[in-house]
C-alpha cells in the first residue's frame, strides 16, 4: 500500500476505536514520509491506548514544530485531563482557542474539562459553542444532555439525547443516558422501551437488565419484573442486585394479594 492508503485505512480504524490497528497504519504511513497530520494521529492513538507518556512526547514535538497549529495543543490538553493535570489542560485549551477560535473541537474539550471538574454550567456553555460551529456532533449532543441532566434540566437533556440517538442509533452510551433521563422524569414506559433497545445491542448487560426490572417494579408489572430477574440469574445465579430485586418483588406480591 502507498502512503495515502495507509493514512486512509488508519483513519477508518481510528474512527472505529481500533487504536492498535490505526497506530500500525499511521506508523507505516509516517515511515514512508514524515507528516504532521500523521504524527498527530499517532499521538491520538497513544492516548486511546492510554500510553500517556508517548502521547505527551508526540504532541509536544508537534507543538514545537507547528507552533501555529491548534490540534496538538488541545490534544495535549486531552492528555493532561486524563492525567488529572487540570491547570495544564486548561492552559493548553486556552492557547488552542487563541490560535483558532472557530475550531469546534477546542470547545468540545473545554466542555470535557469543565465536566471533569463538575462545573456543569460552563460545560454546557462550551458544548453549545462547539455545536454552534457544527450542530451534527453526536458525542457533543450526548455530553450536553448529561450536563443538563446534572443541572436538573431534564426536558432540555431529553431533547439533546434524542438528537444524539438520531445521529447514532447504535450508541449504547446515548441509549443508557436517555433511559436514565426518562427514569428521572418518571416516564417509566418510555424508559423501558429505551432500555430494551439497549438490551438488543448488549444482551449480557446485567446493569441494563436491572434498570428494566426496576422500571417494571415501578409500574407494578410484577410478572415482567420477575422475567427479567430470572434473565439476570441465568447469567449470574449469585447476582446481588438480582437477589435484592427478588426481595422487593416478593414484598410487592404479598401486598398485591387481596
Amino acid at each position: 500500500m502507498n502512503q495515502e492508503e495507509y493514512y486512509n485505512e488508519g483513519e477508518e480504524f481510528y474512527i472505529e476505536g481500533e487504536y492498535e490497528k490505526a497506530f500500525s497504519c499511521f506508523q507505516k504511513c509516517n515511515s514512508i514520509e514524515e507528516g504532521f497530520d500523521c504524527l498527530n494521529y499517532i499521538g491520538c492513538c497513544y492516548l486511546g491506548l492510554n500510553d500517556l507518556e508517548n502521547a505527551t512526547k508526540t504532541f509536544k514535538y508537534l507543538i514545537e514544530n507547528c507552533p501555529d497549529w491548534e490540534r496538538p495543543l488541545f490534544n495535549l490538553g486531552r492528555v493532561y485531563i486524563k492525567k488529572e493535570m487540570l491547570p495544564e489542560a486548561f492552559d493548553c485549551l486556552s492557547k488552542a482557542e487563541i490560535l483558532n477560535p472557530m475550531e469546534e473541537d477546542v470547545f468540545f474539550y473545554f466542555g470535557v474539562y469543565f465536566q471533569k471538574i463538575c462545573d456543569y454550567k460552563n460545560a454546557v456553555e462550551s458544548y453549545k459553542k462547539s455545536l454552534a460551529l457544527n450542530n451534527f456532533q453526536s458525542e457533543t449532543q450526548l455530553n450536553l444532555a448529561v450536563c443538563y441532566a446534572k443541572l436538573g434540566m431534564q426536558k432540555k437533556a431529553l431533547e439533546r439525547i434524542e438528537f444524539a440517538c438520531l445521529m447514532d442509533s447504535k450508541s449504547t452510551e446515548a441509549l443508557f443516558n436517555k433511559g436514565m433521563i426518562l427514569l428521572a422524569m418518571k416516564e417509566y414506559n418510555k424508559a423501558i422501551d429505551t432500555f430494551l433497545e439497549l438490551y438488543s445491542l448488549e444482551p449480557d448487560n446485567i446493569d441494563n437488565m436491572v434498570d428494566i426490572c426496576n422500571c417494571y417494579l415501578k409500574i407494578e408489572e410484577l410478572s415482567n419484573a420477575e422475567k427479567w430477574i430470572n434473565k439476570i440469574r441465568l447469567i449470574d445465579p449469585n447476582n446481588e442486585k438480582a437477589r435484592k430485586l427478588l426481595m422487593v418483588l416478593s414484598v410487592k406480591k404479598r401486598m398485591a394479594k387481596p
